[in-house]
């Protein structure tokens, strides 16, 4: 792969998976704040996962290790999840993310 491949093809895969997604989720009336961050938790691991596959050879080289890329993709998961926690935790004391029943 050349260089622009390894950096254009996950960029294009990962506004790809964005735009389904968002797509999908305000197709079924999903938009809420706790879809939009389980969202923001998805494309951090697809920008992970798909850099990773692109990248497999060089992080190959560099740790010395062939599956070094599976590594790095869990890791952007990992990330992810604790991002996620974050963002769910920052908004929990948040009055405006509780619906109002007016009673």
């Amino acid at each position: 792969m050349s260089l622009g491949e390894r950096l254009i093809i996950p960029a294009v895969l990962t506004i790809l998976f964005a735009l389904l997604s968002l797509g999908a989720m305000f197709g079924t009336g999903g938009d809420a704040r706790r879809m939009k961050i389980v969202l923001r938790c998805a494309i951090v691991f697809v920008v992970g996962m798909t850099y990773s596959m692109a990248w497999h050879d060089v992080l190959a080289r560099v740790f010395r290790w062939e599956q070094a890329w599976i590594a790095t993709t869990i890791l952007s998961g990992v990330v992810g999840v604790l991002l996620g926690r974050r963002w769910f935790a920052k908004g929990a004391g948040d009055d405006s993310s509780v619906e109002r029943t007016g009673k």
